[in-house]
């Protein structure tokens, strides 16, 4: 059974209005095609991807998009509103310099 606010398939979910946080999220090992993610940022403020981004599509303009790369960088975020957008912490900057985190 489909959990209720969000239309998720094999590869994605995109959140309904009914959405307590409009969060999209793509999964897929590769990048999602140029429309799917377009309709990914369309209905989200925030959207993940697994996968490492070459470009956006105009729709991700209003959108926090974060991809592979991102969480290679930064590990896992947590992430706020602040304002009227959003806020995050990165799991790498917590953990600071220590050898077994490198």
């Amino acid at each position: 059974t489909p959990a209720v606010g969000w239309d998720c398939d094999r590869r994605a979910c995109a959140p309904t209005a009914a959405a307590p946080v409009r969060l999209g999220a793509w999964w897929g090992r590769k990048a999602p095609p140029p429309e799917r993610l377009a309709q990914l940022c369309a209905a989200s403020e925030v959207v993940t991807v697994r996968a490492g981004l070459e470009s956006l599509p105009g729709t991700c303009a209003h959108a926090l998009v974060l991809d592979g790369d991102d969480f290679r960088r930064g590990g896992s975020v947590e992430l706020w509103r602040a304002g009227d957008g959003w806020r995050g912490r990165w799991s790498r900057e917590a953990r600071g310099e220590r050898p077994w985190v490198q």
